[in-house]
């Protein structure tokens, strides 16, 4: 019986323990020298609820490093709109950032090429969205 127990109690901590695995991700932002864009945001969805991080950038390198409960996508920007946005992946990785003739660059790594190639529908949908609607508004099958 006390073997039972105690093969019980071990199982239930494996569990409880494996359970929590946490993931994170860390933004490296190298030095920028721009008066237009001094802050960088990396916003989120995890269950529902949404999350903004940011960072001011300046002369030296800055740094976010950030645990998750689950790997999630995400978009990067800055406070200024020319410069645009970027979709990443954040599961485990460490991202460096620069910003370069007013676009966000990233280093390159397996798992945010593969990501960016499964979402390339996502991105072109709504561009094809109000014209699909158009199209079968007036019976245009062959459209």
């Amino acid at each position: 019986m006390k073997q039972f127990l105690l093969a019980a109690i071990l199982i239930v901590v494996c569990l409880f323990s494996y359970s929590q695995k946490t993931f994170y991700y860390k933004l490296k932002v190298v030095p920028y020298k721009n008066e237009k864009v001094n802050k960088i945001y990396v916003a989120y969805e995890i269950a529902g609820i949404k999350f903004i991080d940011s960072l001011s950038i300046g002369k030296k390198e800055f740094v976010i490093d950030k645990k998750l409960t689950q790997p999630v996508s995400a978009v990067i920007y800055t406070n200024d709109k020319q410069t645009g946005s970027k979709a990443i992946f954040l599961a485990n990785n460490i991202f460096t950032a620069a910003i370069i003739k007013n676009r966000i660059t990233l280093n390159k790594s397996k798992l945010q090429e593969d990501f960016l190639f499964l979402t390339a529908n996502d991105r072109v949908r709504p561009r094809y969205f109000p014209l699909y609607g158009e199209l079968s508004s007036t019976n245009d099958t062959a459209g």
